[in-house]
Order: C-alpha cells, then sequence, then structure tokens
C-alpha cells in the first residue's frame, strides 16, 4: 500500500502547530517558562478577566 501524500502533509502540519504552541507558551510546561507580568504596572486587560474568567 502506497500512504496518501496528505496524511504526511496533515502529519506536519499539526507537528508545527505543537512546535508553534510550545513557542508561544499555550502548551502546560511552556507556560512554567513565560515571565509573569508583575512589575509591568497594571493590567490594561483586568477589565477582560471578570467577563471571560
Amino acid at each position: 500500500m502506497i500512504q496518501n501524500p496528505l496524511v504526511g502533509a496533515a502529519n506536519k502540519a499539526m507537528a508545527d502547530m505543537v512546535r508553534y504552541a510550545a513557542e508561544f507558551g499555550l502548551t502546560p510546561s511552556a507556560r512554567t517558562r513565560v515571565a509573569g507580568m508583575s512589575d509591568a504596572g497594571p493590567n490594561p486587560f483586568a477589565e477582560f478577566d471578570e467577563l471571560f474568567g
């Protein structure tokens, strides 16, 4: 049997998305490495935290 070329493309796209998610701090392990904004002053988006949890 021969693998459909779309399967390889889908697997590569999925691997790319996982790599991008880790780069932008969207995975649980990457979130631990993201620096906090404790000294950045008031959060301009604080009102949205109340609205969207």
